[in-house]
């Protein structure tokens, strides 16, 4: 019980602290549909274990803060494998979520920059797919600025395998995309 009490109280005390880092007053002036975001990305992580990963996927985003948010996450993944001189493909889908952290935001319009942000993500595969797996990314990203602004991120991604005969996959990964 006083793990839980404790836990608790640290998920409240973080919240408000970061709620009280308001940079911008015309945040709390957003409508609830304003706060939403949508992203549209292509993925791609370095070789380990003689396996390559590439993907698409989709983030919806909420605001819960002017730096803090959450995301539901999916995507579409295809890895490749050689061995031998052969190449096996294995295609997967997961969804999950994570939160980020905008450790930047721009102060005024001369910035190419809207945002930089750090983020955590947990996903799992669904469905009769190839390699189940489950996957933690912790990463940064940058959003550029306009109507459909430009996003770039990059970080670390750990797959751990749950298919017999396919290895664990960790790898640095890129992603380039558009928030709507």
């Amino acid at each position: 019980m006083k793990k839980i009490i404790i836990t608790s109280m640290m998920v409240l005390f973080g919240v408000m602290g970061a709620m009280s880092q308001n940079d911008s007053s015309s945040f709390y002036e957003k409508s609830l549909g304003e706060r939403f975001f949508m992203d549209i990305k292509m993925k791609a992580a370095s070789k380990d274990n003689s396996t390559n990963m590439v993907g698409v996927g989709a983030e919806l985003g909420f605001e819960i803060t002017p730096r803090l948010f959450a995301t539901a996450n999916y995507e579409g993944v295809w890895n490749m494998k050689e061995a031998g001189g052969a190449r096996t493909w294995w295609q997967t889908n997961n969804i999950g979520g994570g939160l980020g952290y905008k450790f930047y935001l721009a102060k005024n319009d001369k910035s190419l920059l809207q945002s930089a942000a750090l983020k955590a993500s947990l996903l799992t595969s669904i469905g009769g797919v190839d390699w189940k797996q489950t996957v933690y990314e912790v990463g940064a990203e940058l959003e550029g600025k306009g109507k459909y602004k430009p996003v770039i991120g990059f970080g670390y991604r750990h797959t751990n395998s749950r298919t017999t005969g396919l290895p664990d996959h960790n790898g640095f990964y890129m992603s380039i995309g558009l928030r709507f």
